[in-house]
């Protein structure tokens, strides 16, 4: 988590990542909750949200994770919707 001191800031971080990354796909609102966001496909979701940039890096787990075998991908959107559930400002 990132928080930037004005949106502007934390727009320009995000798109910053967003080019780290390389190839990404933007998550739909729904995904989001409502806020923007882009996950690769190597498994990491980035998502911004009040002027705070949540970014989940799973790419150092294991190709596939627990009982129902979750790709990097699937882990991290995963961590980052519980957050954004929890969310409050």
């Amino acid at each position: 988590m990132k928080e930037s001191p004005n949106t502007a800031s934390a727009d320009a971080y995000f798109q910053s990542l967003r080019k780290q990354l390389g190839t990404t796909t933007q998550l739909t609102a729904a995904q989001g909750l409502g806020n923007p966001g882009y996950e690769s496909a190597s498994g990491t979701v980035v998502i911004l949200k009040d002027g705070k940039t949540l970014r989940v890096d799973a790419t150092g787990m294991p190709a596939a994770s627990g009982p129902h075998q979750l790709s990097r991908a699937v882990l991290a959107y995963e961590i980052a919707s519980d957050i954004l559930g929890c969310w409050r400002e």
